[in-house]
C-alpha cells in the first residue's frame, strides 16, 4: 500500500528517496510503499527517523499515535519538536 509522508523539523538518516529506495519524493512529501497493516511506528522505522525525535504525528490531519494502523492513501505528517522565541 502507498502512504504519503511529510516530515517537518526532523533529521533523517539519509534522504528517504535515495536511502534503500524507500520513498519517492514529489514536492515536499514522499509516497512510500508499506506492507498492509503497517503502523506509524513501522513507517518511522522505515524512513530512518529517530523515534524519540518525533513529537507529533498526524494521519489525514488528525492526531495519531505510533500504534495507528495505516491505510492505503493515508497522508502522514511527522513533526519534530517545535520551539519558539
Amino acid at each position: 500500500m502507498t502512504v504519503e509522508v511529510s516530515i517537518v523539523g526532523l533529521a533523517l538518516r539519509g534522504h528517504p528517496s535515495t536511502s534503500q529506495s524507500v520513498a519517492q519524493e514529489t514536492g515536499r512529501c514522499w509516497h512510500t510503499e508499506m506492507r498492509p497493516c503497517s503502523t506509524v511506528a513501522d513507517l518511522i522505522k522505515r524512513l530512518g527517523v529517530r523515534d524519540e525525535d518525533v513529537q507529533l504525528v498526524l494521519v489525514n490531519g488528525h492526531h495519531a499515535d505510533r500504534q495507528t494502523v495505516l491505510q492505503e492513501g493515508d497522508a502522514v505528517e511527522l513533526n519534530g519538536q517545535v520551539s519558539g522565541d
